[in-house]
């Protein structure tokens, strides 16, 4: 009976949470949110290959479980629109997981409702809802592994924990993190789940060695500050409010402390350390505004201007994150450039842009990119980095021409971005050529895309 009454809370609760996280897609173009989208869908035709084909000089294809789920998907429901079911289901496969885990730790009813609200409300997972990408299925693994570590269950624990490292040998940071973190907090080492992760992620790097990176910074992951999946201030406002709240026996919560922290400091690394960041901030949060509406010191006015404040910035938070999802690139007009190259170019031609083009531009033209996101499993990466540089920046037409018989490229596919700081301020480098060299001619010019054909 008590599993029966927390059901007839959750259901209607994911039912809403469920249609706040869809509001993207409803209002958005038919085409898929983001770049690895549209990576992972064009993987999903065929999951199990050993080389990219339309990756130029064949780059050899890292085995990862995500598009196979795609392709079973898409075996009932075609695979675009899996790409676009898959992370909506799965995040509210992790909505349910999380309200048990709180409710399992004693949360009332209301907190966890509220927590489930606010999580379904952020930027980070607004995204982590509408595009088609792993780190949905890893947070949701990861909590079913925690959650069966609660239940005392080592073995479903291990299960759940093993694969992570297959979506992506930077998962096995945070799975080793968790483990301490839970040691922390249990006393006991999880030898068993340690070691386990440990030999699966030994598997892709004794396959295909460490991934190799050709810049590193920290990343500024607030939402506020541009970035899409970001950490809303906010909600961070919050949470800060919510840890001070439990300040008397802040050390018989030291693992929640290092679990926050650590997960902040991931967050300006990975573009995946936000979304699990808001799993535990989301209801420190709640008790952070449940400690300000409860307060007796100070002005009571003052005090509930912060609160109105502060709620109102989180669902304004809420509403922004929306309407970005739903103008995220890929534009109609990049859609439609990109659909006018794949009819021009006939056959799977070289492409050259920028490596954020690159998924786009195999996955919706059908042609070769020479570089993407992926870059750090093409061959002689580094050569061939120097090599695009010395392309986009020289004014040499001998120069140029050397490196476009080198990797056979036809097109060039340059969007606002790359003529706007991305690549060139002003009409420098390769943008010069284009104009004043007759071995280039633009196909196709919009207010976002230019097309240029290499007549070498």
């Amino acid at each position: 009976m008590k599993w029966l009454a927390e059901l007839k809370l959750l259901i209607p609760l994911v039912v809403i949470v469920g249609l706040v996280i869809m509001i993207p897609q409803v209002f958005r173009e038919d085409s898929i949110i983001g770049e690895k989208s549209y990576y992972y869908l064009r993987i999903a035709e065929d999951p199990l290959i050993s080389e990219d084909p339309l990756s130029f000089g064949g780059r050899r294809h890292v085995f990862n479980p995500y598009p196979i789920i795609i392709t079973f998907v898409g075996s009932i429901l075609g695979l675009e629109l899996a790409s676009k079911i898959v992370p909506l289901i799965v995040c509210l496969m992790i909505v349910v997981i999380f309200y048990f885990i709180l409710r399992f730790h004693g949360i009332t009813k209301t907190i966890s409702v509220l927590s489930i609200l606010l999580l379904a409300g952020t930027p980070s997972f607004l995204y982590l809802a509408n595009v088609s990408d792993t780190h949905s299925v890893v947070l949701l693994l990861i909590l079913l592994a925690y959650f069966s570590q609660q239940l005392k269950n080592t073995f479903f624990s291990t299960f759940f924990l093993l694969p992570i490292p297959l979506f992506g040998i930077n998962y096995l940071v945070i799975v080793l993190f968790l483990l301490m973190v839970l040691w922390i907090h249990s006393k006991k080492i999880p030898s068993i789940q340690m070691v386990g992760v440990a030999c699966v992620g030994l598997i892709p790097l004794i396959r295909y060695g460490l991934p190799v990176s050709l810049s590193s910074h920290v990343l500024f992951p607030f939402f506020e500050f541009g970035v899409i999946n970001g950490v809303s201030l906010f909600v961070l406002f919050l949470t800060i409010v919510g840890f001070h709240s439990f300040q008397n026996t802040k050390y018989q919560y030291a693992s929640v402390y290092a679990l926050v922290i650590g997960l902040f400091v991931l967050s300006l690394f990975t573009e995946w350390g936000a979304s699990f960041l808001m799993i535990p901030a989301s209801p420190i949060a709640i008790l952070g505004l449940q400690h300000m509406f409860n307060d007796e010191r100070g002005y009571r006015f003052f005090r509930n201007a912060i609160l109105i404040l502060a709620a109102a910035g989180v669902v304004l938070s809420s509403v922004l994150a929306v309407g970005q999802l739903v103008d995220a690139e890929p534009s109609k007009d990049v859609f439609s450039s990109l659909e006018f190259l794949r009819g021009e170019s006939k056959t799977e031609s070289v492409v050259l842009s920028h490596p954020d083009n690159g998924f786009w531009i195999s996955a919706i033209s059908r042609n070769k990119n020479v570089i993407d996101e992926h870059y750090y499993n093409s061959p002689n990466l580094k050569e061939r980095w120097y090599d695009i540089q010395t392309l986009f920046h020289t004014t040499d037409i001998d120069e140029a021409e050397k490196v476009i018989r080198k990797y056979n490229i036809k097109y060039f596919y340059i969007d606002k971005d790359m003529k706007s700081g991305q690549v060139w301020d002003g009409k420098t480098g390769l943008l010069f050529l284009f104009g004043a060299s007759n071995k280039f001619n633009i196909i196709y010019e919009s207010e976002e895309v230019e097309i240029w054909k290499s007549l070498f």
